[in-house]
């Protein structure tokens, strides 16, 4: 009976250490889905910068370069760098070095080349599944007594990522008007209550505007 239990026991602790040790390596995994226009961080030497997708294949990303101070931010070929993705799925991470500049076929703007170094890794999955809307939906909002139109690229029953003509700072309430077209996912409301998780300044299409990371307080 002893022999049992001690049995049963190590087998416990076992499985508490496999689930453990799952939750923190990261798992390699073949590349995540990339979409036109989708958002990136990179990371340089501690520095973090986000930017958007511009195209891919399987060995290069055509990224359009971040914002620093309003400006562009250049890298020299050969610089390594750490991509972040996030995806319906989760967090992905992968190892890549930039190789150099490429040109918009329809702006003439330039663009950062990137090599994928390795494989993508997952970090995380979310708790909420992240829905990448097919078109942009645009909102009306209001915070600050400020009535304003923004555009939902993704959302998720636990908050959304709105384009803003406004900056706003963090902990911000902000009261949303869902149109019909976003209120099948998750059942959602007509009005949701959110406030701001971060804000930060980047390009929209041909723009630039500023990000806001809602999540919603209403439930």
């Amino acid at each position: 009976m002893e022999i049992v239990i001690v049995c049963a026991v190590l087998a416990l602790v076992g499985g508490m250490l496999v689930a453990w040790w799952g939750r923190r390596v990261c798992v390699p995994c073949v590349c995540p889905p990339l979409q036109v226009c989708q958002r990136l961080q990179i990371e340089v030497s501690g520095d973090v910068y986000s930017t958007l997708l511009y195209a891919a294949n399987r060995e290069h990303l055509e990224l359009y370069p971040p914002l620093r101070r309003g400006l562009p931010v250049r890298f020299e070929a050969g610089t390594h760098a750490t991509l972040s993705l996030a995806t319906s799925g989760g967090l992905y991470t992968a190892k890549a070095v930039f190789t150099g500049y490429a040109r918009d076929r329809t702006q003439g703007t330039a663009l950062l080349i990137a090599q994928v170094r390795g494989a993508w890794r997952m970090q995380q999955r979310r708790r909420h599944p992240r829905w990448y809307l097919p078109k942009e939906v645009a909102i009306e909002a209001q915070a600050n007594s400020k009535t304003f139109v923004g555009w939902v690229q993704d959302i998720s029953e636990g908050g959304m990522r709105l384009f803003a003509p406004i900056p706003l700072p963090e902990g911000m309430p902000v009261h949303l008007e869902l149109p019909p077209s976003l209120r099948g996912y998750a059942r959602f409301p007509s009005n949701r209550l959110a406030h701001v998780l971060a804000c930060e300044r980047a390009l929209h299409h041909t723009e630039y505007q500023f990000t806001l990371r809602l999540a919603f307080t209403d439930g």
